[in-house]
């Protein structure tokens, strides 16, 4: 686990930077041929799996679901009738918290509220009905890392985060008015944020959509 406690940035200003100068500029040129936009806000409810139960001296790990904001810009391009890649970026939060009990009945509490800059990457089929459904992968950059623990067990730093990560989503699409429409997915961490944590979310965002 790691080593030192309090809140951090994640990684150098400047690496950030042009990490997120590389993202636009492939964009943009992707991004024109788009058959239609969506701007969307929502919530992420978060929930993090873990080992950290098999230490010997903890008796137990408990983890508890967190809701945190989400905001994305989406991108569809028409690849067949009824099938669309689906793309953009994504700005969202998503926190982990664990309370811990070892043999003597001591209790440690972390948590972490993690910023990403994700890429979703999917395949949306529109179904016979409104719906459309969705499915692919999630990649996320951390941004920013504000961490806070109380006890021996779990202390904040730098050693085990994990600045990428991934996951595999699946969800759906409802249209409920001419623009709009309700989006929700479920994320399943498939890569470490922490050492040998995942994270696994479920999102609810409402969009608007320009055609």
């Amino acid at each position: 686990m790691p080593t030192a406690a309090g809140c951090r940035g994640v990684g150098d200003v400047q690496d950030t930077m042009n990490f997120l100068l590389g993202i636009l500029l492939l964009a943009l040129p992707i991004s024109a041929r788009a058959q239609d936009w969506s701007l969307g806000l929502g919530l992420n409810g978060s929930k993090a799996e873990t080992e950290l139960s098999s230490f010997s001296d903890l008796e137990s790990v408990e983890s508890h679901w967190k809701v945190s904001p989400a905001a994305a810009v989406f991108a569809k391009w028409l690849l067949k009738e009824n099938m669309r890649l689906r793309s953009g970026l994504m700005l969202q939060e998503k926190s982990l918290a664990f309370t811990s009990v070892n043999f003597v009945g001591f209790k440690d509490n972390f948590r972490s509220d993690i910023l990403y800059l994700s890429l979703p990457l999917a395949i949306e089929f529109q179904l016979p009905s409104r719906f459309s459904l969705y499915a692919g992968v999630m990649l996320d950059y951390a941004l920013k890392d504000d961490c806070s623990s109380k006890g021996l067990v779990y202390t904040c730093g730098n050693s085990s985060f994990k600045r990428f990560s991934s996951s595999i989503m699946g969800g759906l699409v409802w249209p409920f008015f001419e623009h709009w429409e309700l989006d929700i997915n479920y994320q399943i961490g498939m890569s470490d944020v922490y050492e040998d944590v995942t994270l696994n979310t479920a999102q609810l965002m409402v969009a608007y959509r320009f055609e």
